[in-house]
Parts: C-alpha cells; structure tokens; sequence
C-alpha cells in the first residue's frame, strides 16, 4: 500500500511530466523540492509500473523543436548536458499513467477534503477553549 506521502510524490512528478516539455531530471527535482536521486527513483518506479514510457533519441539538440514534438504526443524531454549529439529522453505519460494521474488526483483531494474538515473543527474547539479560558484567566490576574 502506497503512503500518503508517495502517492503525493507520484502525482506531483506525473502532473510534472504532463506538463513542460523543456525539463531535466534536476528541474523537476527543484520544483518538486526533493533529491535528484530520489527524483531518478520516481521516475524509474513510474516507468517499471508502466505508468510513463522513456524513447530514447538520438538527434542533434538543435535540430528539435518543443512544438513539433508536442504535436506528436511527447511530453517531457530530459536533456543530458554534454555533447550536441548526446541522447535525449523523452517521458510519455502512457494512457495507464494518464488515469493513474486521475485516480490520485481524486485520492488526494477526497483527502484534503476531510484534512481540512478535520482542521475546521481543531480551529472550532480551540476558539471555543480561548473564549472559556479568557474569563478565567481575567479573574486570576486580579
């Protein structure tokens, strides 16, 4: 059973990769805020569950551009930093990780949903403990 916490990850890293084209493996572990080794380990979980697909392609980076590949279905490219003609990844959200990415977002938001329920009625009882405790407190100063 996945943790709150991961499913929170998983989810983060799949909007991620649905979204900008333009990213690298250090980007989305600086937007998410976490390792680039623990982003490598995402990715590589995602990818073993089948949830996103890696091509591989070996084109001259300046010979690509973000809109043609877009067109086609791509939507993440992961660009090493040394040659001009070193490989570039491109993450695919496969049609599994699209509804994955569905179903968390659901998961989540029933849980927010009752998190802040939760948080209203802490927020209710507080107020309620202050406004019993004010009087009290008046008396015993005097």
């Amino acid at each position: 059973m996945r943790t709150k916490r991961r499913i929170e990850t998983y989810h983060q890293m799949l909007t991620i990769l649905s979204g900008d084209l333009d990213l690298t493996q250090r980007d989305i572990a600086k937007q998410m805020g976490i390792s680039l080794g623990k982003t490598n380990a995402c990715l590589s979980e995602l990818i073993q569950k089948k949830l996103v697909k890696v091509n591989p392609l070996r084109i001259p980076r300046n010979l690509y551009r973000q809109e043609d590949l877009a067109t086609k279905g791509f939507l993440k490219i992961d660009r090493a930093e040394a040659s001009q003609t070193k490989t570039n990844y491109l993450y695919v959200l496969t049609p599994e990780g699209l509804e994955e990415k569905y179903r968390m977002a659901q998961h989540l938001y029933e849980q927010k949903c009752s998190e802040l329920e939760r948080l209203k009625q802490q927020i209710t009882d507080l107020k309620n403990e202050i406004e019993l405790e004010a009087p009290r407190r008046t008396e015993m100063a005097t």
